[in-house]
């Protein structure tokens, strides 16, 4: 769900890049700046995100046996009235 902000960072990038290349436009530098900064940006978000995520799936499988024996710890306390 993430990488579809990701995805119009991009576009949006894109969109001001060829905003910058058509002849007649004010500033055509200008537009070509804001557009590589917004395509860089979104492309550097888009691999940031899905690293961490990765790592965070990782982290998780090697700690979910852990987390699964304290759930099931906390359930037989709370069936005993602890």
């Amino acid at each position: 769900m993430l990488n579809k902000q990701k995805t119009a960072y991009c576009f949006a990038g894109l969109w001001l890049l060829t905003l910058g290349r058509v002849s007649g436009t004010a500033h055509p530098e200008l537009w070509l700046g804001f557009g590589w900064s917004v395509l860089v940006q979104g492309a550097f978000l888009f691999i940031h995100d899905n690293v961490f995520h990765w790592m965070h799936l990782v982290n998780f499988r090697k700690c979910k046996p852990y987390l699964e024996n304290l759930i099931e710890t906390q359930y037989e306390l709370s069936r005993h009235g602890l």
